[in-house]
């Protein structure tokens, strides 16, 4: 027997998973909690000398980190968001005159200094509130099932471009962004200051909330895979290969099967050709691929994220390093994600494995192997900690999705068109999302 799942609660704001966040401007580390308070605070500031309203921002910064946090993972909220929602149809701007009238409020009295300073931040959460509400019940539930098959054109665009559309307030679309940056930034996803679809960050909130309960393979997925494979060589005329290259695949016409040639010679054959890894890489080995299979490989876009293990000293003893400056386009290349290897529950190990994005994901920037090493010691020199050794490195095509223009273009209908042609079909993350529970 195997055990093929393990549950544990997720934290991002550090109090399971000890997060710690390093602040680069300021060189110095911080928890979640107070690195979201932090930024609540910039959201809200309205650069007053008052007392009563600065000290009310610092309040509402406190309490609506962690309150809108609660709002975007916890399912018990779903049952109050038609309330919500029927409240008010139409979202506000962030102004105190437009939002006093949308609570029943006189503006006459926001105009005077005292009131304005203390009580804006609070029509304008008021505004914000209402539009995550919007966005995450009203527009994730669209997403349900498997596949993109049948998109609205509305979560085809980028992230900017989306909550533009949907007319959302200041205050929400910069919520919005960090919140997805927090859950998203740091697995491989990039920022949503990139122009990936919003689709997909819509999709990864669908299906892994930020905290909750994720399933993972406690004896890794390598273990996973061999009792499928074990289970598979044992039923009479089935195998499992692997280390095999591929050299060629050819489809008989009219269906009649297919045929593999591996690198070391001979072919063998299979009734069913089925596509799990990326189209890039398995389409060109098609003798007779079409030009639509063709077309949709090259419209696909995977990120470039880089992995080494080192040893490092000299950090502090916790487990996760999130740099989260280091998220943006223009600083691709930087480490965003410092995780310790742990042996035990001690974490006295320091071997880290260590983050980086190797290619622009907008500019097509590749950044070398060589340039890449010597961002990374600056920044763990930065962080106040020392490389005594690498161990090992790794470029992973990771997160295949098609960008922007080719969702608009249709890329998942056609796709889908083309699955059981010439007894081919085609599954894998691609297909729904770069994730276990998606995929």
């Amino acid at each position: 027997m195997i055990a093929l799942s393990k549950e544990f609660e997720v934290d991002l704001f550090g109090d399971k998973l000890a997060i710690v966040h390093f602040d680069v401007q300021s060189k110095t580390f911080m928890n979640g909690t107070d690195q979201l308070v932090n930024k609540f605070r910039t959201i809200l500031s309205t650069n007053s000398n008052d007392i009563l309203g600065n000290a009310l921002e610092s309040v509402v910064a406190k309490t609506f980190a962690k309150a809108i946090y609660i709002v975007v993972t916890n399912p018990v909220f779903t049952t109050i968001r038609n309330a919500v929602i029927s409240f008010r149809n139409q979202p506000s701007s962030p102004t105190s005159s437009t939002m006093s009238n949308d609570l029943m409020c006189e503006p006459k009295a926001l105009r005077k200094p005292i009131f304005s300073a203390a009580f804006a931040p609070l029509f304008q959460l008021s505004t914000a509130a209402h539009d995550i509400f919007r966005i995450y019940y009203g527009k994730i539930h669209t997403l349900d099932g498997h596949g993109f098959t049948e998109l609205n054109e509305e979560v085809c665009e980028t992230v900017d471009d989306f909550l533009e559309n949907e007319n959302v307030s200041r205050i929400a679309k910069h919520i919005m962004k960090y919140i997805w940056d927090l859950s998203q930034a740091p697995a491989g996803y990039l920022s949503s200051g990139f122009s990936v679809p919003v689709v997909f960050r819509l999709k990864l909130s669908k299906i892994a909330p930020i905290g909750g309960w994720h399933c993972v393979m406690p004896d890794g997925y390598f273990n996973l895979s061999k009792a499928i494979a074990q289970k598979i060589n044992m039923t009479e005329g089935s195998a499992v290969y692997t280390g095999r290259a591929i050299e060629s695949i050819r489809r008989n016409k009219g269906g009649g099967g297919i045929k593999i040639t591996p690198s070391e010679g001979g072919e063998i054959d299979y009734d069913d050709l089925i596509i799990t890894g990326h189209l890039s890489d398995v389409v060109p080995l098609m003798i007779d691929a079409s030009s639509e299979e063709i077309q949709l490989s090259q419209e696909i876009a995977t990120v470039d994220y880089v992995v080494t293990v080192a040893m490092v000293s000299g950090l502090p003893q916790n487990p996760t390093f999130y740099i989260p400056a280091h998220w943006e386009p223009a600083a691709t290349g930087h480490v965003f994600l410092i995780n310790k290897t742990q042996y035990d529950d001690s974490c006295s190990s320091n071997l880290y494995s260590i983050f980086q994005y190797g290619t622009n994901y907008d500019t097509g920037e590749i950044i070398s192997d060589e340039k890449l090493l010597e961002i990374m010691k600056e920044d763990i020199k930065n962080m106040g900690g020392t490389i005594s050794s690498i161990e090992g490195k790794h470029h992973w095509d990771y997160f295949p999705h098609p960008r922007v223009s080719a969702l608009k273009n249709e890329f998942y209908q056609r796709l889908d068109k083309l699955q059981g042609h010439r007894n081919t079909f085609y599954a894998g993350s691609t297909l729904n999302f770069e994730l276990t529970e998606a995929t």
